[in-house]
């Protein structure tokens, strides 16, 4: 299932099944859009409303923007590295940023586009539209983009399918500083991270194939897997719900929601949901 996807399930489930009383069933009007209608690709993979009430769609072939009518498209062509797009991030400051395959990338959208992809060191004036931030050195999958969050002090964090990374200002440049956290290395799949979130305490989460991670703000960080007697691997979703209520979504096993302590031992689970516990019409 596309993490979008998943994303949404995971929102609507938690909203169906702490809901009270329970809300009869309606049928709703849907409207489905495509590229026939001007969406980039037909395969989304996050939907992400900005401050001014405009949709944009995250898909394989572009960042599609729609404000109620249409849709306006962002690809390569445009600027961006890499087709795929995977999230998108409005800082508090009204800053746009685009995680893509290709690294996570600035959108200005009133700079110049086209023209080639321009990365942060080489950007001048007229301003791009698009400019590209990539790890330092030679790190591939640093720069493949799968996840981003603002925390509390405008730290902009990203997860890549190389682990987190923090957006860093090193000798007077932007750049993708990695953040240890503890992942394993014994393959490529468990430095995946799907997700990442921050919680009211000022704690980071960190969701991977590899189980679950705590970042505290001093910098420990504690690692959840079935060693811990924590009983969820390949997570695909974090959320914390407006009573500051911390769910998961894992790929195989439901979701579930988590209760963390003061301490490092693993995270209580409070409940647990699969598809036999949606309710049905």
């Amino acid at each position: 299932m596309p993490h979008c996807l998943r994303r949404r399930v995971l929102w609507l489930s938690v909203l169906l099944l702490t809901v009270c009383p329970p809300v009869q069933a309606q049928r709703l009007p849907i409207r489905i859009y495509t590229t026939a209608d001007g969406l980039a690709h037909n395969s989304v993979r996050r939907i992400v409303r900005d401050s001014r009430g405009f949709l944009w769609f995250c898909t394989a072939e572009g960042l599609s923007r729609f404000d109620g009518y249409a849709f306006a498209t962002f690809g390569v062509a445009e600027g961006l590295p890499h087709p795929s797009v995977t999230d998108l991030l409005e800082t508090r400051d009204g800053d746009y940023w685009v995680a893509t395959l290709g690294g996570l990338v600035h959108f200005d959208p009133k700079g110049r586009p086209g023209r080639g992809v321009v990365y942060q060191n080489d950007a001048g004036r007229p301003a791009p539209m698009f400019t590209v931030v990539v790890p330092d050195g030679q790190d591939r999958r640093g720069s493949v983009i799968t996840a981003l969050h603002e925390g509390r002090d405008g730290t902009i964090w990203a997860g890549t399918n190389n682990g987190l990374y923090q957006l860093a200002s090193v000798d007077g440049r932007l750049s993708l500083q990695p953040v240890d956290i503890g992942i394993p290395d014994e393959f490529p799949e468990q430095r995946e991270v799907a997700d990442v979130l921050e919680d009211k305490r000022g704690s980071l989460w960190v969701a991977a194939p590899s189980g679950l991670y705590r970042r505290w703000p001093d910098g420990r960080a504690a690692h959840y897997d079935n060693r811990d007697a924590w009983p969820y691997l390949y997570l695909a979703d974090l959320l914390e719900d407006h009573e500051g209520r911390l769910w998961a979504g894992s790929r195989a096993r439901g979701f579930f929601q988590f209760a963390p302590d003061d301490t490092g031992r693993a995270p209580m689970i409070k409940l647990h949901f699969t598809m036999k516990d949606l309710p049905t019409t």
